[in-house]
């Protein structure tokens, strides 16, 4: 936020020439306590201030007196594209109450007082709080705030939905009394001014893992706070992998059980599992196989055929090493918008 935005524009214009009743008259219909005396270019003179009109007529001076002696002309400007926060810093080095707005070529666009100033970081403030706000709201992580007290101050809709509670019958409650599963953390966090390690809690919806982190405000803490990540799909993540790995063990192991040799390519072409039997038959090693295109490595066996056209072939005989084998290959599908599609070939022969 700039300066354009935190000022009065309508603000009283005066002529040096100006008197004392005039200008009283043009306060009074502004409620404005500063008045600028500008040149005929727009550019500024000076300032009187309401403090001025007071010791005029504290000297009982007639209404008809121009306010030219009484002007003050060493005025603090601040040009109009300069942030409040800088703008602030300059008045208060200069110790004055308000200052003029000019534009580039000195031009009085606006007077900024100390009300504008407030009234501009109390608007500043509120967006920042209202962007907080909605930012913890749209979270998917559950958060969850408490004061100093221990009483409920921040609860988002992603906590009220992992602990099945409305919103607004948990502000300003005690945390212990309403969500003692995650109470212990949040004190902790709090009267040890320390982070606290993260915990796995089970709530009514999900398994969540807890951290807990203590809210400071100038050097003091005033808080914590509690982030809640659901883990429900990585634990599904996690049982399916585990799955898979349990289903690839048996796999291989029902390979390595199998008199026939066995080998399986993926959808690139390129060998994935192989059993002992063929590697024997080939007098070659597992590393030097696994990973490499059939075509290069076996191409008698034409495993890339089968993939491409998703046929089964058995029956084929061939001669290899010394040895008649008899060769079936058959592919394996996956689903997708196309339909069913190879994704895989594998290939056994008895030796």
């Amino acid at each position: 936020m700039n300066m354009s935005s935190c000022m009065t524009k309508e603000f009283v214009a005066l002529q040096a020439d100006c008197t004392l009743g005039y200008v009283l008259t043009q306060f009074l219909a502004h409620r404005q306590d500063v008045g600028c005396i500008l040149y005929e270019d727009g550019t500024l003179e000076g300032i009187i201030t309401k403090y001025q009109l007071y010791r005029m007529i504290l000297k009982n001076c007639p209404l008809d007196t121009p306010i030219t002696p009484y002007l003050y002309r060493d005025v603090t400007t601040v040009p109009f594209h300069y942030p409040v926060t800088e703008a602030r810093k300059i008045l208060l080095s200069a110790k004055v109450a308000h200052a003029v707005i000019v534009d580039d070529d000195g031009k009085v666009l606006g007077v900024s007082t100390k009300s504008d100033l407030i009234q501009s970081f109390l608007q500043r403030e509120r967006r920042l709080i209202n962007q907080m706000t909605a930012l913890i709201e749209n979270l998917e992580d559950g958060v969850i705030g408490i004061d100093h007290m221990h009483h409920i101050h921040t609860f988002n809709s992603a906590a009220a939905e992992m602990f099945q509670i409305n919103s607004a019958t948990v502000m300003e409650e005690h945390i212990q009394t309403l969500l003692p599963k995650i109470s212990d953390g949040m004190i902790h966090a709090l009267e040890n001014e320390a982070p606290r390690e993260p915990q796995k809690v089970q709530l009514p919806s999900a398994v969540v893992m807890a951290s807990y982190t203590p809210i400071s405000f100038r050097e003091k803490v005033i808080g914590a706070i509690a982030v809640l990540r659901d883990l429900t799909a990585y634990e599904k993540v996690a049982r399916e992998l585990e799955t898979t790995k349990r289903l690839e063990g048996m796999l291989e192991s029902a390979l390595e059980m199998a008199y026939d040799g066995i080998a399986i390519i993926d959808e690139q072409g390129c060998f994935q599992m192989v059993n002992d039997a063929l590697l024997e038959l080939y007098d070659i090693s597992r590393e030097e196989l696994l990973g490499t295109p059939a075509s290069q490595s076996l191409p008698e066996l034409n495993l890339e055929d089968t993939l491409r056209t998703g046929k089964e072939l058995v029956g084929d005989i061939q001669i290899i090493r010394g040895i008649k084998c008899v060769i079936t290959r058959m592919p394996s599908f996956k689903t997708s918008r196309w339909g069913r599609l190879p994704k895989s070939s594998s290939v056994s022969f008895p030796i």
